[in-house]
């Protein structure tokens, strides 16, 4: 870790530069405090920004930075549907007269206007080529589950569940 946080601190220095930090989860601040950040602030140009996104207070009270927090809304159903939709149509056209259509919007409804949701759902369905495979998305017992934090990890599960059983077993 020493090596690496020397070349990063002798690439930056009196440069300036926006870090971004996407998705943190981790509230522990002695990994935070291993990062070593504020010295490598000290060392670049003025102005250079860290940015970080997160989903959890707790990192931005952690990294003291709820003063300069921006709470982000979720999706609204169109935008949810034209993200869902640019993934799960990629390389062909939407096809709502084939019943497509009607069920993307079932799916997206479910994704309760996460873009990690509609992103990875729309991913997911398509590589399925027939509606009674999208209905078997929009039908899966997985969206049943109820701990809060399964709201973001059931479009992940859901992938998952639908990977060879060689892939699953690299990921345990």
């Amino acid at each position: 870790l020493e090596t690496v946080l020397l070349c990063i601190r002798t690439r930056v220095e009196k440069k300036k530069f926006l870090l971004v930090l996407d998705d943190v989860w981790t509230e522990d601040k002695t990994k935070w405090e291993n990062l070593k950040l504020q010295v490598i602030m000290q060392s670049c140009a003025q102005d250079s920004t860290i940015l970080v996104t997160t989903r959890k207070e707790g990192v931005a009270k952690m990294m003291r930075a709820t003063s300069s927090m921006i709470h982000l809304d979720k999706l609204s159903d169109r935008d949810c549907l034209a993200l869902f939709n640019s993934f799960a149509f990629l390389d062909r056209e939407e096809d709502g007269a084939n019943g497509f259509g009607v069920i993307g919007a079932e799916i997206v409804k479910k994704c309760k206007g996460l873009p990690l949701a509609a992103k990875t759902l729309g991913s997911l369905v398509w590589y399925k080529k027939t509606r009674e495979e999208w209905q078997d998305v929009l039908n899966s017992k997985i969206w049943e589950l109820e701990e809060v934090e399964e709201q973001v990890f059931r479009p992940l599960l859901l992938s998952y569940y639908d990977l060879a059983p060689a892939v699953k077993r690299c990921l345990l």
